[in-house]
């Protein structure tokens, strides 16, 4: 008998798959984890904030600041930043105050307004919130006012509007083809008690999250009540992030269109679910009226033992302190002191896909705080920043727009 004969290469397609089943092992742990990941509930104590009350600077939490001074035309006039979204070259900022949706570039120049203020097609009369899908570039705005849903094109062209049998309070995408709106307490009676609702890419309800039935609220309570208005529905990083006021949940909207619950925020002295924000709840209980997330902090903004507070959370330290430092502006002080560049004080307004937060600074009546202490005695950390602020300043004028404030944290 002849001895059979083994091609030289005849291990190659076993180590084929072997690599393959290694490779595939390896994505099953990364989903496994992933998928524990989501599951579990983390708590975060913000009590410890409550007595550790300091001075931070912003060096301790981020490392670069970007400015953006957004150009001054008559189109273009801003009474106050409300909303910032950032996609390819443009900056979309929504100005509540005047119900308009202005559209940059990068650089901070003018192009056009999105939409106008009136009744008929393509207008709008009050902006809830507006929100971008970033596949085909297209803008939707809900207007509060009239329970509509809008979509354009970034070149300003109206393109579709659908009405919802409720009033909702935030918008964003989970993906490119669904788009989630936000009910606050208690319009979610009219989504059958549902706080979320979810609308597919050609802005047609299909699905629901987030049941609130248990309060045992009726359409003709909803009708009189008002709405709190404390909510936050945000993208962080590749999820969206959710929370409302007087609920102690943080959830993630996957982009199967699921709510899994992930923080808990863990505090004594709550406000009873029943009671109102009146004066005497606010100085009697510890509320958190809002809450901003991102990939490393959480910032948390309320009142306890009726004073202000505002306080960020370190995920990885689990540490929370309560920023404070002695200034004879209240707003002012609760914030973080710029050492990066010397500038303006700094608390994060919204927060950008690419992970950035963001606020405005008005650059002429930053001159005004660089001359007061604290700030003259702080020494910035980073001289390049500092001369290109300085700079922005020198040439600033009294009825220029605000300017934004990209702030990259740790």
């Amino acid at each position: 008998m002849k001895p059979t004969k083994i091609h030289p290469w005849a291990w190659v397609p076993a180590l084929y798959v072997s690599a393959y089943m290694v490779f595939l092992l390896c994505i099953i742990a990364s989903c496994a984890n992933r998928t524990q990941e989501m599951f579990s509930v983390e708590n975060i104590d913000i009590e410890q904030g409550f007595s550790d009350k300091r001075e931070m600077y912003l060096s301790e939490i981020a490392t670069d600041i970007e400015y953006v001074p957004l150009e001054t035309t008559d189109e273009s006039l801003i009474s106050s930043v409300s909303k910032v979204i950032t996609h390819q070259n443009y900056i979309i900022v929504l100005d509540k105050k005047i119900q308009a949706d202005f559209v940059f570039d990068r650089s901070g120049k003018f192009i056009r307004k999105i939409g106008a203020v009136g009744n008929g097609p393509g207008e709008y009369i009050g902006i809830a919130d507006i929100s971008i899908r970033h596949r085909d570039s297209v803008l939707c705005i809900y207007d509060d006012q009239t329970n509509r849903l809008s979509s354009y094109s970034l070149s300003g062209k109206f393109i579709k509007a659908v009405r919802t049998p409720f009033n909702a309070d935030k918008t964003a995408f989970i993906n490119d083809s669904t788009l989630c709106l936000l009910l606050p307490r208690p319009c979610f009676v009219f989504n059958q008690s549902y706080s979320l609702a979810i609308y597919d890419h050609g802005l047609v309800q299909n699905g629901r999250l987030i049941s609130r039935s248990d309060e045992n609220i009726t359409e003709r309570e909803a009708s009189s009540m008002p709405t709190t208005g404390m909510t936050r529905l945000e993208k962080w990083v590749d999820s969206l992030s959710y929370w409302e006021v007087k609920y102690d949940i943080i959830y993630r909207i996957t982009n199967h269109k699921t709510a899994i619950p992930r923080y808990f925020i863990r505090y004594k002295n709550k406000i009873p679910f029943q009671r109102d924000f009146s004066r005497q709840t606010i100085e009697e209980y510890t509320c958190v009226d809002d809450m901003l997330e991102t990939n490393s902090f959480f910032f948390f903004h309320g009142v306890h033992n009726g004073l202000i507070f505002q306080i960020v959370y370190d995920k990885g330290r689990k540490a929370a302190v309560n920023v404070h430092f002695n200034y004879r502006d209240d707003d002012m002080a609760s914030r973080f002191l710029n050492d990066l560049d010397g500038g303006s004080p700094f608390w994060p307004k919204g927060v950008l896909e690419d992970g950035r937060v963001y606020s405005a600074v008005e650059l002429y009546s930053l001159r005004e705080y660089l001359k007061e202490t604290p700030f003259r005695n702080i020494h910035p950390k980073t001289d390049s920043l500092a001369v290109s602020l300085n700079a922005l300043i020198a040439k600033s004028e009294f009825m220029d727009n605000p300017c934004l404030m990209f702030v990259k944290l740790k």
